[in-house]
Order: structure tokens, then C-alpha cells, then sequence
């Protein structure tokens, strides 16, 4: 009994060393990117493919109650913005730019900068990512909602 508690207190060390050595490596994989695409709140672009059109107002309402925002490339690919979506209510179904790190094979891109598309001039969008503020990338970087 007494080498079955030491085997086991030493099975769990190296388990958490396994966990944290995998966890710094993952932050290895982070780019900074540019993505464009028109903005969308996830929960109506995956459960019924609605976005923009006779469809904006709601798109308008779920950014505002801060439901998850993302943006939906020309290639069909939906990223999925760290950033309180009610900061970008106001540019719903709009053309955006969004420069940042995102972790290499994965859909999440925490905004730096973003850009929306006014009749072909791109202008910046003055936002804060305060709910983010107060933690680094890399902190997020190692996180388990990035795991694939």
C-alpha cells in the first residue's frame, strides 16, 4: 500500500509536467493574421446559415447581447472573435478587417485592430478589448479552448 501511494503521487507529477510542457508548446504555432470577412454572430450562421440581408437586424440584436461574433471569409471559412461582440453591434453584415494572433489551426482570433469597409475606403474601428485587456496572448495561447 505504502509504494502504491508513492507510484501514484509520482504517476500524477509526471502527468502535470506531460500537461504543462504540451501546453507551452502549443503557444509556438501563434501568427499574427489578417483575416476579411463579413461580420456574423455564430449562433444564426450555424444553426440556420443566416447572415445579412432580411436578416440583419437580428444579426444587429445578437452582437448586441454580446452572443459569439466572428467573421465569414470569401473562402467559407468562420473565425470566431475574442472580443465582446457588442462593441461591434453597430457594424453587423459589414465588410471587416481584423488584424491579430491566432493560434496556428484553430478558428479564434483575438482582435488587435479592425477595419470595416465603407464604400471601398477602409476606415478603424476605435474599440478596447477591455474583457481582454488584463491577459496576454500567450495566456490565452495556452488555454484549453484552443485544443483542436
Amino acid at each position: 500500500m505504502k509504494y502504491l501511494g508513492r507510484w501514484l503521487i509520482a504517476l500524477g507529477l509526471l502527468s502535470t509536467l506531460g500537461c504543462s510542457s504540451h501546453s507551452v508548446g502549443k503557444a509556438s504555432g501563434v501568427r499574427t493574421q489578417v483575416i476579411e470577412g463579413i461580420l456574423l454572430d455564430a449562433r444564426c450562421y450555424f444553426a440556420a446559415g443566416a447572415g445579412g440581408g432580411d436578416h440583419t437586424y437580428c444579426l444587429f440584436d445578437s452582437l448586441a447581447s454580446n452572443l459569439p461574433a466572428g467573421i465569414l471569409t470569401d473562402r467559407g471559412e468562420f473565425y470566431y472573435l475574442a472580443i465582446e461582440s457588442s462593441k461591434l453591434a453597430e457594424y453587423a453584415a459589414r465588410r471587416l478587417r481584423v488584424h491579430g494572433p491566432r493560434q496556428e489551426g484553430h478558428f479564434l482570433l483575438y482582435p488587435q485592430t479592425i477595419w470595416v469597409d465603407d464604400a471601398g475606403t477602409w476606415s478603424r474601428i476605435a474599440i478596447r478589448n477591455d474583457r481582454n485587456a488584463s491577459r496576454s496572448w500567450n495566456s490565452y495561447a495556452q488555454t484549453d479552448f484552443l485544443s483542436p
